[in-house]
């Protein structure tokens, strides 16, 4: 069964989408809620008992009673009304999963102050101060036996109903943004700190080394060499070289700093989730709130144009996002999109200043913006691409902006790859020409001209791109370690590139018949016990590689 916009009841963004216990279909839209019973549609709206049309969340309980959050809070559908339930202290923005147990418990996962139980009657809270290995939460399951699992930022924590156990991840899975100096590349990743990669090692900064945040959000280096790091439980900390210097809500502002920026003068900005913004001359904080500015709650960027007027990334919640401009004295805001989430702010070579949405028309894939100095261009990418393109590939939006030496824009997705913007034509970079199926958090150039990618599901890895066909070109190095040869029992298989993530690894006959394929993280052990002696060819690949 196949549902688009031919049916008059799906208006709206959808953000979730729910089966109940009797195989009713569930929307949740920014329009209100809707059930498909298999034959019709039924709407409900706040002219039919909802307490907002925003809808984030729907789960069902044992006796299949639905449940909605919404961004006015929780109500439940019993008895053919709905009723509202108060959630305690819960910031419904900063909710991330809700999910109802065996029990019918009622668990509430958020981005900075990890879980919350309800039992109708009580609440409890989770956090790293009891139990939680991180305060960062994203995903949440209940075993055969009852058993808790949450997935945070750090790792994996369980919970048999009396204690919790941690078990910790992989701290260069999850890079956020990247930053080159000096031969170095710096990744920042979610929940594992930051790492810094000199060619041939890693060096890592986390809470296990002595840093004092896993949580790092951006790195940059003033113009005294000092490097700044936001953090989003820390607030914003100054390394010299020898010594940190730390920012934080004893000075003003708040921990949870979401992004940084270092202006033509050497001033140091930063965004935040809950006070807008900030500015430090090097003595003194300047302090920007909806009493002195337009801005809104959350900034996520912050960027300083050609005149010196200063661009703000601002948003209340996912569909409500503001562009505002400051020229040291007077602010001007604009709204080129009717929803959405501004997120990143980049100036090109050429004066045009490019936004990035998320949330935004997904009908119409409105995505990215751009401004001349005169007027807003909305760029649909549903026009610019071919028409074969899956545009529901754009449904997360875009999270950077970057443009290379040659200035060709690229615009890492939320979701499969990336665009590249010649001024002319917009190409979109999938499986086809090499590039992984993943989204792209952030992209940086080094010096020879090699990208490195920051990639939801692949880590961080380095492309090679020939600009004239963005065909991926041959890696010199082999960057695995097979033995023994010739092979007994077991053939082990060596990942020599830490920035490799997954590998596909396939066994074939010395006929070219596949006998055996896999997929694998790290290092890999294949048995050939069970096949017969004599001449084999393993094959390995990773992104468009391959080896054998």
């Amino acid at each position: 069964m196949k549902f688009s916009d031919a049916d008059p009841a799906l208006e709206g963004f959808i953000n979730t989408v729910h089966v109940d216990k009797t195989n009713n279909l569930w929307v949740g839209t920014d329009k209100g809620l809707l059930k498909y019973n298999g034959a019709h549609w039924l709407h409900y709206t706040d002219t039919s008992g909802l307490n907002s049309n925003k809808i984030a969340y729907v789960e069902n309980d044992s006796n299949n009673n639905i449940y909605i959050l919404t961004d006015k809070g929780l109500q439940k559908h019993e008895n053919n009304e709905w009723k509202t339930i108060d959630v305690y202290k819960l910031n419904q923005k900063a909710i991330t999963k809700m999910y109802i147990d065996n029990n019918d418990n009622i668990w509430f996962l958020t981005y900075s102050n990890g879980a919350y139980k309800f039992d109708h009657t009580n609440w409890e809270h989770f956090d790293s101060s009891n139990g939680l290995s991180d305060n960062w939460t994203l995903s949440v399951i209940q075993d055969k036996t009852d058993n808790i699992w949450i997935g945070g930022a750090e790792g994996i924590d369980f919970f048999d109903g009396n204690s919790w156990k941690n078990y910790l991840g992989n701290i260069i899975n999850h890079p956020n943004t990247l930053y080159y100096d000096n031969n170095k590349l710096w990744v920042v990743t979610i929940g594992g700190g930051y790492s810094i990669f000199d060619g041939t090692n890693w060096t890592t900064h986390n809470r296990a080394s002595g840093f004092v945040s896993n949580h790092v959000q951006k790195i940059e280096k003033d113009k005294d060499g000092n490097v700044w790091i936001a953090t989003y439980s820390k607030g914003i900390i100054k390394y010299d070289g020898e010594n940190y210097t730390y920012y934080t809500d004893e000075n003003g502002i708040t921990d949870q700093v979401w992004t940084s920026f270092i202006d033509s003068k050497n001033n140091i900005w930063i965004g935040t989730s809950e006070l807008s913004a900030a500015k430090f001359d090097g003595e003194n904080w300047s302090y920007f709130n909806s009493d002195n500015s337009p801005l809104l709650n959350s900034v996520n960027d912050i960027f300083e144009d050609k005149d010196g007027n200063y661009w703000f990334a601002t948003f209340n919640d996912m569909w409500n996002g503001l562009i505002c401009r400051y020229d040291g004295e007077i602010w001007k805001t604009f709204t080129p999109l009717d929803k959405g989430s501004v997120d990143k702010i980049l100036q090109d070579s050429k004066g045009n200043i490019w936004f990035a949405y998320s949330f935004t028309d997904s009908k119409k894939n409105e995505i990215i913006v751009k401004y001349d100095g005169d007027r807003f261009d909305i760029v649909s990418l549903s026009t610019e691409l071919p028409e074969d393109t899956i545009f529901s590939d754009f449904k997360n939006g875009i999270y950077t902006i970057y443009e290379d030496k040659d200035s060709l824009l690229w615009f890492g997705l939320g979701e499969h790859g990336v665009l590249t913007y010649d001024g002319e034509i917009w190409k979109h970079l999938t499986k086809k020409e090499g590039f992984p199926w993943s989204g792209v958090r952030d992209i940086i150039q080094d010096d020879e001209g090699n990208y490195y990618f920051a990639s939801d599901d692949q880590g961080v890895f380095k492309w090679v791109v020939n600009h004239d066909d963005i065909k991926t070109q041959v890696q010199k190095k082999v960057p695995f370690n097979t033995f023994p040869n010739p092979v007994k029992d077991v053939l082990h298989i060596k990942n020599d590139n830490v920035l490799i993530k997954t590998t596909q690894v396939e066994l074939y006959d010395v006929n070219g018949k596949l006998l055996y394929t896999n997929y694998y993280h790290s290092n890999y052990e294949l048995n050939m016990s069970s096949y017969p002696k004599g001449v084999y060819i393993v094959k390995l690949k990773y992104f468009n590689y391959v080896y054998t």
